[in-house]
């Protein structure tokens, strides 16, 4: 209607390198962002086609890092908060 887009989101992190890798009963990596992604759109109901999850960072500088070499750049996002 408006001509604006829905942003996407992006969920960020692996997880932590100061812990432990959180393992699901099956023994997989349990990966923040894909645990943040799977809350998003079950609670909120915001479609899969609109968040992005990012599995590569365990620290501050990396989520940034890899979410501009990962995402930003290769999407071609130039408006991010």
């Amino acid at each position: 209607k408006s001509g604006i887009a829905k942003p996407a989101i992006l969920c960020l992190s692996a997880g932590t390198a100061h812990m432990p890798q959180l393992l699901n009963p099956h023994g997989l990596p349990v990966w923040e962002s894909t645990a943040s992604a799977a809350y998003l759109m079950n609670r909120f109901m915001i479609p899969p086609s609109r968040v992005f999850a990012e599995t590569s960072s365990y620290d501050t500088i990396s989520n940034a890092y890899f979410a501009r070499t990962t995402f930003t750049d290769v999407m071609g996002w130039k408006r991010v908060l």
